[in-house]
């Protein structure tokens, strides 16, 4: 029994793939006549119960109370209406309707969507019948209903709301920056202040590179023996160490955390021992000392400074004894998470995630635990707000590929990877080893996307749908890496011709470090990816006539950190960042106008700061005039 009638549009121009790009979740909400929230129960003897809490659009149903009957010559299992809930008792759905030819008897007819889970649904004879949805709604969205029911609400108050299908960017052009004589540990963009500014830290056991970015038009170059940069560092942060004012850079080198100072503007000291570390896994500046992430906790240092030289580092609080079967603890973020003012520390475990909930400068209450399956042996996460909704969220890759940890209203941690559409489908096929991740904006809208980095395949770049629901930007495959994106109107099914480029086809083959930044004043995404041979390597974003507009916003020199920052327009949440001393934010502005930035101070009151971008403009967050960067 077939169940059509709505959203013929949707099906006659779906494409093969996993995104449609000729229908979205806009259209989606737009041509139907109903949309609601259900909360859907596990389903009983092929029967769905559900109720409905909110109706977002049209006229409310007479009833709350439904029931879901399986149609008799229906393709649909007791598999199919169970495998929605896992081991959950109650889903969210979204329904969305089109109106019936009710005189007649037809009723209404439709699509549900229960978590990622589609089906067709339609009223008759007083029935609700589910079937088999024949229309790839899943290319629509591939993320869950809870994130559709908030991307109904995002369309239904702007009538502009957009749901991007590819990357706006191809890769115009690459340069050979290097070559490091040992193995590549890691990328660190930083912005050591005037007069060096934006640059990318190559953390390498031969010695650290320093590439400092280009003003619009020129070229990033190796600057390592201007700025007298001496580290060897498996891992590095930035912060001010010594109360200076200036950024000084703590690096560990496998036997010691070593402070090399900023002794003048753009120039460091000879890197000295402060601390013995002999088993880190990630390193945070966290106040003026650093938070490393050890097998046995995280471990707080109060000071890098070499003047008061500590034998080791102290865990951050007593760990309880349940702790023990999450596994031997992996990498930490450090970053104000549950948004008091006061920093946080997650570390990633085996089996789940210890959380550190900070009360004051240094002070950190003993850990909550969450059993949460995590990529095996995670050795990076990035933060960011990917579902819109003021909390951070974390990226965390690892051996055999990638998790997306969502913090939920009640401050507990879930894994949300099923419901991440394309990151989820092309970042984990074959269970990749992932060798780094970045954050990323590619198409400059001011939704934050991932960078993920591999050490025997290319790199793969994801924008966000919206909502924690990724593209794979197939613009920027690197098989034949190089045009840009022509002039005019997209063609939203196929990319540009694209000739080679001998960077893309060297970082095919696997990169041991990357990020993802604007090396050459554009305001346009680039790539510094290193190769597993050490070839350091430049891939130049390029847009054909995308205005370029974004906002930078840092932390004052010798300020503390880290301090997360809300950013919002037109009273809706874009983005949330993560501002660490050196590691300002960059957010993409797809229109001029007004942009409103929330933070907590140092007492953990609000603050709030309204900044009109009407050109690329960089601020700093104590500072009272804008400039451009």
């Amino acid at each position: 029994m077939g169940l059509g009638g709505l959203l013929v549009a949707a099906l006659a121009l779906a494409t093969p793939g996993i995104i449609n790009p000729r229908f979205t979740p806009a259209d989606l909400v737009r041509t139907s006549a109903r949309v609601l929230v259900l909360r859907v129960s596990a389903p009983k003897e092929k029967a769905l119960m559900a109720e409905v809490v909110e109706t977002l659009k049209g006229a409310a149903l007479p009833h709350k109370a439904l029931k879901l009957e399986v149609c008799e010559d229906a393709e649909v299992s007791e598999d199919d209406l169970a495998a929605p809930f896992g081991a959950r008792a109650v889903a969210t759905g979204l329904l969305v309707l089109s109106p019936g030819d009710e005189k007649d008897g037809g009723g209404l007819a439709g699509a549900l969507q229960i978590d990622t889970q589609w089906f067709a649904i339609a009223q008759r004879q007083g029935k609700w019948l589910l079937d088999k949805d024949t229309q790839d709604l899943f290319a629509v969205w591939a993320g869950s209903a809870r994130q559709l029911a908030e991307a109904a609400r995002y369309v239904l108050a702007e009538h502009s709301a957009t749901f991007p299908v590819r990357s706006d960017i191809t890769w115009g052009g690459d340069a050979l920056l290097g070559t490091l004589a040992g193995r590549a540990n890691g990328c660190l963009a930083l912005d050591l202040g005037e007069p060096i500014g934006p640059c990318v830290v190559v953390l390498s056991d031969a010695g650290d590179r320093v590439y400092q970015a280009a003003s619009r038009g020129g070229a990033p170059a190796d600057i390592t023996e201007k700025v007298k940069l001496g580290t060897r560092s498996k891992l590095m942060a930035a912060g001010d160490f010594d109360g200076d004012g200036r950024l000084d850079i703590a690096s560990w080198d496998g036997a010691a955390i070593r402070l090399a100072r900023q002794t003048a503007p753009g120039t460091f000291g000879v890197a000295s021992p402060a601390a013995e570390a002999t088993d880190c896994l990630s390193l945070d500046a966290v106040d003026g000392g650093v938070v490393a992430g050890t097998p046995r906790g995280p471990l707080l240092f109060p000071s890098v400074n070499p003047a008061a030289y500590a034998a080791r580092g102290a865990p951050l609080a007593p760990e309880p004894k349940s702790l023990g079967d999450l596994g031997p603890g992996g990498p930490c973020v450090a970053a104000d998470l549950d948004g008091d003012g006061h920093c946080d520390v997650i570390q990633l475990h085996d089996k789940g995630v210890a959380f550190y909930a900070g009360v004051g400068r240094g002070k950190f209450k003993a850990p909550a635990r969450f059993a949460l399956p995590l990529p095996k042996a995670a050795r990076a996460a990035v933060c960011g707000d990917y579902d819109a909704d003021g909390r951070l969220d974390l990226v965390a890759v690892g051996d055999d590929g990638l998790a997306l940890l969502s913090r939920t209203p009640e401050g507990l941690w879930e894994n949300a990877t099923h419901a991440t559409g394309e990151l989820a489908y092309h970042g984990n096929a074959n269970q990749p080893r992932v060798a780094a991740a970045a954050p990323c904006d590619i198409n400059g809208d001011g939704r934050q996307g991932v960078a993920l980095f591999y050490p025997d395949r290319p790199p793969m770049l994801f924008f966000n749908r919206g909502f924690a629901c990724f593209g794979l930007a197939r613009e920027l495959e690197l098989s034949g890496a190089g045009a840009a994106v022509p002039d005019g109107p997209l063609d939203p099914t196929a990319a540009p011709p694209q000739p080679k480029l001998k960077g893309a086809e060297a970082l095919q083959r696997g990169q041991a470090a990357g990020t993802v930044l604007d090396l050459n004043g554009d305001c346009i995404p680039d790539l510094l990816a290193v190769t597993p041979q050490g070839e350091v390597w430049a891939l130049f974003g390029k847009a054909g006539d995308r205005e370029a507009l974004n906002l930078t916003v840092a932390l004052p020199p010798g300020a503390g950190g880290p301090v997360t920052l809300g950013v919002s327009r037109d009273k809706r949440r874009m983005a949330t960042h993560v501002l660490r001393p050196g590691v300002p934010a960059t957010i993409g502005i797809k229109e001029p106008g007004p942009v409103l930035l929330e933070w907590a101070g140092a007492d953990g009151k609000p603050q709030q700061r309204e900044v009109t971008v009407e050109r690329p403009t960089r601020i700093e967050l104590g500072a009272a005039k804008a400039s451009a960067p």
